[in-house]
Order: C-alpha cells, then sequence, then structure tokens
C-alpha cells in the first residue's frame, strides 16, 4: 500500500511541473501575442467626502458666528491684559466690558 501512495506522490509531482510548465508557456504567449494588455490595478481607496466644498456655505456661515463671539471675547481679553498693566482703571474696565457685553 505504501509503494501505491509513493506512486501518486510522485505522479502528483509530474502533473503539477506540466502544469507549471504549461500555464508558464500559456502566460509567455499571452504577453507575446497581447503586449498592450496590461494586468488589472488595484481597487483604489474609496475618496473622503469633500466637506470644504459641500458645505462650504454652511462652514462660512458657523465661522462667521464664531467670530461674531469670539470678537467680544477678544476685546475683553485685551482690556483684562491693559488693566492688569496698569493701563487702564478699574472704572474704564468695567465700563468698556459692559459696553462689549451689551453689543452681544
Amino acid at each position: 500500500m505504501e509503494e501505491f501512495g509513493e506512486k501518486m506522490a510522485e505522479f502528483g509531482k509530474k502533473i503539477e511541473e506540466k502544469v507549471k510548465k504549461s500555464v508558464d508557456k500559456a502566460m509567455k504567449n499571452l504577453e507575446r501575442d497581447f503586449p498592450h494588455v496590461q494586468p488589472p490595478r488595484p481597487p483604489r481607496p474609496p475618496r473622503a467626502p469633500d466637506v470644504w466644498s459641500s458645505d462650504s456655505e454652511s462652514f462660512r456661515t458657523d465661522e462667521s458666528e464664531r467670530a461674531k463671539v469670539r470678537a467680544p471675547i477678544d476685546k475683553i481679553k485685551l482690556l483684562k491684559e491693559l488693566l492688569d498693566e496698569g493701563i487702564i482703571s478699574q472704572e474704564d474696565y468695567d465700563e468698556k466690558k459692559k459696553k462689549i457685553l451689551e453689543e452681544i
């Protein structure tokens, strides 16, 4: 029985070699006969959504709203720095801060 198994293994190897040679020959013929055909490229990864252009108007609106809120905060911070450095008085600071907050 072992002898049969060994013969089958040898036969399998011979068949495998013949198939490999046949495939290699066929591939060379294909490359020769169709040089303009290229192997397929791997698929490209999907593109990320273009959030800047699709929602650009709403983005600009959101940004302008943030700027409106941000500007008074920056002004108050600047006033606080001026107060801390002794450039303006506490009364001036309180008065200007009140005006800025009323504008919001």
